[in-house]
């Protein structure tokens, strides 16, 4: 959904999702003696709802800015998402961004009986390039 702005070089729309997530880890351990070995792995799937801003500013008819944000989980998860980039429009169909996003997520289940529960907290970064050729 566009969100209206007086300043016409500024492009801002509110967004609504869900984020899915499939997490699955393992773990394998053996001795060289003895022939001991255990394994363990556990996996879990999870949606989290999103609620979010992107835009853009035109700084003049060649670059541009872009931004977006997104935040979003609910009974022990949480996740959040921020982009920043520089752009570029060769023509009226190609644009190419340089910027660098931030990503995070977080999942916890409570104890179960046996005194364990399954945590994940992860936050991912780096530099983005993107090009967008419009038909």
């Amino acid at each position: 959904m566009r969100i209206p702005t007086e300043n016409p070089d500024w492009r801002v729309y509110a967004t609504l999702g869900a984020r899915y997530f499939n997490l699955n880890g393992s773990l394998d351990l053996q001795a060289p003696f003895g022939g001991y070995s255990r394994t363990a792995s556990q996996g879990k799937e999870w949606v989290d709802e999103i609620v979010g801003v992107k835009a853009r500013h035109r700084i003049d008819d060649k670059w541009f800015l872009d931004f977006e944000g997104d935040v979003g989980g609910y009974h022990g998860s949480a996740t959040a998402l921020g982009y920043g980039a520089v752009g570029y429009k060769w023509s009226q169909s190609l644009t190419t961004s340089l910027g660098f996003r931030v990503f995070y997520a977080y999942y916890q289940t409570p104890a179960n009986s046996g005194g364990g529960s399954f945590r994940f907290n992860e936050t991912l970064c780096g530099p983005q390039t993107n090009v967008t050729y419009t038909f």
